[in-house]
């Protein structure tokens, strides 16, 4: 286990681990981790999002509306929107796991309440023994990402076929978020207002 854990970084949440891990060898789990999350903390706007989500069904459709944003903090995705006063709905929370030495580099998006525990789900099937079993996993969509310079790409799937490219077919399950990093001290986008169009001055009359 330890070798598997020296071979490949992987960026979890392993505390199984870390008790057959030396002080040094946890140091640097966590240094990688630390480093790997750097690009990804702060607010995120969306630029563009494809894939076949049902906007009455899926609220990530309204993403690229003014007001939407993802925002990183503490290993936790948050999907919100901020009005113009500056207050925060949160519309569903993601703990990222991610995996840097792949190419691409994986994400897995567990969805979690707001303490960060992951929600689960429970699911009942017959066995070839005609027993019934019952298993409980975590909801979460299967990814891949990559950061170039201030955009992040996320290409993840509802179901657990992890996509291997940065693409969302018709009538596959994937979906494809473009986000750019808001700057600090920048202010959110409003909805744009239509203004009322101004009378232009007649040719006889003076401007």
């Amino acid at each position: 286990m330890k070798s598997k854990l020296l071979g490949a970084f992987a960026v979890v949440l392993a505390v199984a681990f870390t008790g057959c891990m030396s002080p040094e060898e946890k140091a640097k789990m966590e240094a990688d981790e630390k480093a790997a999350f750097e690009p990804l903390n702060g607010k995120w706007k969306v630029v563009s999002r494809e894939g076949d989500a049902d906007e009455d069904a899926d609220p990530a459709a309204d993403a690229t509306k003014a007001g939407y944003f993802y925002i990183v903090e503490n290993k936790i995705m948050r999907n919100v929107y901020i009005d113009k006063d500056g207050k925060e709905e949160v519309i569903d929370r993601q703990l990222l796991r991610l995996t840097t030495s792949k190419d691409p580099k994986t994400v897995d998006l567990v969805y979690c309440d707001d303490k960060g525990k992951p929600i689960t789900t429970r699911t009942t099937k017959k066995g070839i023994t005609g027993k019934r079993k019952t298993t409980t996993s975590e909801l979460k969509d299967v990814g891949v990402y990559k950061v170039d310079g201030d955009t992040l790409t996320i290409c993840a799937s509802y179901d657990d076929k992890r996509p291997t490219d940065f693409t969302a077919p018709k009538g596959s399950a994937r979906y494809v978020l473009k986000l750019q990093k808001v700057k600090d001290g920048a202010k959110p986008e409003e909805p744009k207002k239509d203004e009322p169009k101004k009378d232009e001055p007649k040719k006889d009359e003076p401007k």
